[in-house]
């Protein structure tokens, strides 16, 4: 038989026990007696911390590493949080999370890291953004990156002055920038207005006209309004609400903020068009496309309506055309046309001071405007038509009196055209009735599509909205274009296909 033998060194405390608690003395036992007396033990402590704490401390006492190392384990696998085990153990740290080596937790960031790239560069190509030195950034960007603007964290673009008089303590109210000796004002309530500060009555009055609006910034928009205040915050709720709709339907979002205008009357409205509209389309409806706005310097396109706040009629017609501008701006900034623009300003410098004297649209190429979109016309008016009057109007007990009454109006003028007279989406200034009809079944058409709940079309559907995503940032590429062109024939093929449900889907 072995010997006892007895450890004279001093108690070590670990956790809750100490190796004195195992008895005056710590027996060592012989390798054949620990193993019976560890299982021994082991079982008694059983899912008791304080009893394993007992046990870990009497393996440190035997010198039974690897014994110890199995309790200390046992211990963390009940209380996960205990801190003393998991340092016994080796164990590091970070961010409330334990890893089992420094190794093993630089191998979890690496992940992490990779992870979070992928993901960046899955949200990336789902907004339609391109690799610009080594960030991702929205393809219209790109000439202000290139310019050296700077884009700060509430997303808005800065040239360099900009963004030194934000870091000089510098503040804007909407767009305008504010000085740090001009702030109390600004906290006083009061408005700038050029030079001046104003009043919120004097503020309205001021940006009532159509060469100073309010700029606005919002949360999905940036709206140009020459509203008082109230019907533009009105205006600017439309227009989010619309955003979300319009994501549903193309499944991305632009880069940046779209602009907006919504002119306060029928009359600033035409005097507006008149700049601006270079197809003539503002007869056909209440809001238009803008393809001669300009934005910092360079062609954006955009929407443009009104909204008359001193007529009932005027304040619920403003609540939809709103969203339809909303439509055409969102629209434009994933799908532009800036090789139309191009040409068109190379040849507004060629003709110089000769040209001076044409309409300012009298050198567009409208056809080549509309031929370098990768959506088509049914699609991008029956979007805007969507989220003017098929939406779910929350705001009103009757939340779908719009669908309502759009299809009541396609239906008392003799139901749906044809659909091939849909997918072809010729609008003309001289027939302005049947336009408006024509936009009106394309937003019909793409109600069907998102809300209808026919699954053949729906599957065609998420394949337009893939061919899109994918054609972001690869506008030039022949076959991205050819797949896009593919799913959408096979999304209007599919909708002819299943026209008996589209027809039940108008009987509601």
């Amino acid at each position: 038989m072995w010997m006892l033998l007895f450890c004279l060194s001093c108690p070590v405390s670990f956790g809750s026990a100490t190796a004195m608690e195992t008895g005056a003395v710590a027996a060592v036992l012989a390798p054949d007696d620990t193993d019976d007396e560890y299982k021994r033990r082991r079982k008694e402590a059983g899912d008791d911390t304080e009893k394993l704490w007992s046990l870990v401390n009497w393996c440190e006492a035997q010198g039974l590493s690897s014994k110890r190392r199995t309790c200390l384990n046992d211990i963390v696998k009940l209380d996960p949080d205990d801190k003393k085990a998991h340092e016994l153990l080796g164990h590091v740290e970070h961010d409330g999370e334990w890893f089992k080596s420094e190794r093993a937790l630089t191998a979890h960031l690496r992940k992490l890291e990779r992870e979070q790239t992928k993901e960046a560069e899955r949200m990336a190509k789902e907004r339609g953004w391109v690799r610009y030195k080594d960030q991702w950034v929205d393809p219209a960007d790109i000439p202000r990156l290139e310019k050296g603007w700077i884009r700060t964290e509430d997303g808005e673009w800065m040239d360099p002055e900009e963004y030194e008089k934000l870091q000089n303590g510098w503040i804007r109210q909407d767009l305008e920038w504010v000085a740090p000796d001009e702030i109390a004002k600004m906290n006083e309530g009061l408005w700038k207005c050029g030079n001046e500060w104003l009043a919120l009555d004097a503020a309205d009055t001021y940006h009532a006209r159509l060469d100073r609006p309010w700029r606005i910034p919002g949360k999905a928009v940036l709206l140009y309004t020459t509203l008082d205040r109230t019907n533009a915050e009105l205006a600017m709720r439309r227009c989010n609400e619309a955003y979300e709709d319009l994501t549903r339907i193309v499944g991305i979002t632009p880069g940046s903020k779209p602009a907006v205008f919504v002119a306060s009357s029928v009359e600033q409205y035409k005097e507006l068009a008149g700049a601006v509209d270079w197809n003539g389309w503002s007869s056909v409806h209440g809001a238009f496309h803008a393809l001669g706005w300009m934005e910092d310097g360079r062609f954006r396109g955009g929407g443009v309506c009104y909204w008359d706040p001193t007529t009932d009629a005027g304040v619920r017609f403003g609540n939809l055309w709103s969203r339809h501008a909303t439509a055409h701006s969102f629209l434009e900034a994933l799908d532009p046309s800036d090789e139309a623009y191009a040409a068109f300003t190379a040849k507004r410098e060629e003709a110089g001071e000769e040209g001076g004297d044409r309409p300012p649209g009298a050198d567009f190429d409208n056809d080549a405007f509309w031929e370098e979109k990768l959506l088509p016309m049914w699609l991008r008016y029956g979007a805007a038509a969507y989220v003017e009057r098929y939406y779910e109007d929350e705001l009103d007990d009757n939340p779908w009196w719009t669908r309502k009454w759009s299809i009541a109006n396609i239906e008392n003028r003799g139901g749906l055209d044809p659909l091939d007279k849909i997918w072809e989406f010729e609008l003309s200034v001289d027939d302005p009735e049947g336009s408006g009809r024509l936009i009106n079944e394309a937003g019909l058409i793409v109600a069907f599509v998102v809300d209808g709940g026919c699954a053949p079309v729906m599957k065609k559907h998420e394949a337009v909205k893939e061919a899109f995503l994918a054609a972001q940032g690869a506008r030039d590429d022949p076959k991205v274009r050819k797949d896009l062109l593919k799913a959408l024939e096979g999304l209007e093929k599919e909708i002819d296909k299943n026209s008996k449900d589209l027809r039940a889907f108008m009987q509601g």
